[in-house]
């Protein structure tokens, strides 16, 4: 009787370890490539309208207001917008100036479900957009305007955030919804409690 009691309880240990363990090995896309793959998306429509002007001509870079995000973005131009000639610089006589307004990155966890079994899950919603103007310097003609917006939705672990957010901007980073009382204390108590018994039935069944 006791061997099957005791094969029952190493079962349920081995299974609830295996959630985790599964669940460890599935480890999301980090919330700086979303973010960058998003702009890139973004920048599509503005190529589009260099390729017009031309790769020759000289732009400047500018933004309506300090936005977060600033740094990320220029880099995120220069670096996918390489081949046309962009500054930041305004003290430097240029060909056109590209006007950047309403520079938005979100980054966002709500609340999916309690999962008892297995790690609790949040919706993250992460969000890209941004408006822009192109202007010819000389009488300041607008030559061309445009917004853009992408956004990717999917589901993750809440162990799985922090992961997520290293070394990322803080606008990269979001606040976790309210946990249940399960989640919070019962959940992780049982955790420990089968890795307890798994290890005090390792030796109890080994001195036997």
């Amino acid at each position: 009787m006791k061997i099957y009691f005791y094969s029952g309880l190493i079962l349920i240990c081995i299974f609830w370890n295996s959630i985790y363990a599964q669940d460890s090995l599935n480890i999301p896309k980090k919330n700086t490539d979303i973010f960058s793959d998003l702009t890139i998306k973004n920048l599509d429509i503005l190529r589009n309208r260099l390729v017009v002007l031309g790769s020759d001509k000289l732009y400047t870079l500018k933004f309506e207001k300090e936005y977060p995000g600033i740094d990320f973005f220029t880099q995120e131009v220069r670096k996918n917008l390489f081949n046309f000639k962009i500054i930041s610089s305004e003290n430097i006589n240029s060909d056109y100036e590209i006007l950047i307004g309403n520079l938005n990155f979100k980054t966002e966890y709500l609340k999916k479900s309690d999962g008892y079994l297995s790690n609790q899950k949040v919706k993250r919603n992460i969000s890209a957009e941004f408006n822009f103007t192109i202007k010819k310097n000389i009488g300041d003609t607008l030559l061309f305007s445009g917004s853009r917006f992408e956004k990717y939705t999917d589901n993750i672990n809440i162990e799985d955030v922090e992961k997520v957010e290293k070394n990322s901007y803080d606008f990269m980073k979001g606040v976790l919804p309210e946990q249940s009382f399960m989640n919070k204390i019962f959940v992780p108590a049982i955790a420990i409690a089968a890795t307890l018994i798994t290890i005090v039935l390792f030796y109890v069944i080994r001195s036997k």
